[in-house]
């Protein structure tokens, strides 16, 4: 049965439990991808929106249940519009987010904790369209069995660390990574991490891990190629055009 999608005023359905939700942030303005008229997760990559990448790549895990996109204020009926056209394997919902992305997780966590049939939760961000199906179940996968999981790509330069513009040292680039999502957890400890962070007035963390690693909890590391990448510049939109052309290329 194909999925469906709708906007999101308050998610109170009950329904099976277990449930592994995608959420897919997108509600930031991507002020460095300069000239642009509208949101980078929105605009055209080799024929689709930006946005759309991700939203497929989830649909297509086997893992996922639902996914839950999104979005910035005034956005809701230009997504709407974009996902009228398609179809879905698994129902598509769509909420507003907030001013940084630590809002727009929080605002997702406390929609889906009005349901109470949420198990997993799979964070990812709309800029990093270049995310497989494989590494999105590997990642839930790996949340499943210890609770947390976080994508990463291992590190190939060599790191400087900095202090009043002179090198101070450099670390050991074996054991340095930076930083991708998804970002699963398990959903009571992704609502913990939240409340925690809020109560202690940390309202900038750039991503999830950060929320969690703060309650003292072990997170594994789920490797993926740097393709994963986000996109931040018009550099980066036509390194990932290159990238989704070659796959294209490789299919043939």
């Amino acid at each position: 049965m194909k999925g469906s999608f709708r906007t999101v005023s308050a998610m109170n359905e009950k329904s099976r439990p277990g449930k592994t939700i995608g959420v897919i942030l997108g509600a930031g303005r991507g002020i460095r991808m300069s000239p642009r008229t509208e949101p980078k997760q929105f605009l055209n990559l080799e024929g689709k929106p930006i946005f759309l990448y991700s939203i497929e790549a989830f649909d297509a895990c086997p893992s996922i249940d639902e996914i839950l996109v999104v979005v910035p204020p005034g956005m809701t009926v230009r997504m709407r519009s974009m996902l009228e056209r398609r179809d879905f394997r698994v129902p598509v919902k769509i909420m507003v987010g907030g001013k940084k992305r630590q809002d727009s997780s929080f605002k997702a966590v406390e929609s889906l904790s009005r349901r109470g049939d949420v198990e997993i939760v799979a964070i990812h961000d709309a800029a990093r369209p270049l995310i497989s199906s494989e590494t999105i179940e590997r990642a839930i996968r790996q949340a499943k069995k210890h609770g947390a999981a976080a994508v990463a790509t291992k590190t190939t330069d060599t790191v400087l660390e900095i202090r009043d513009g002179f090198i101070r040292t450099i670390p050991d680039r074996d054991v340095l990574y930076n930083a991708q999502t998804p970002q699963v957890f398990r959903f009571d400890l992704m609502r913990e991490g939240h409340n925690a962070a809020r109560q202690e007035g940390l309202f900038g963390a750039t991503d999830d891990v950060q929320l969690v690693l703060r309650l003292g909890r072990k997170i594994k590391l789920v490797e993926s190629p740097p393709e994963n990448m986000k996109i931040t510049t018009q550099r980066d939109l036509r390194l990932a055009s290159l990238i989704l052309r070659e796959r294209l290329r490789s299919r043939r």
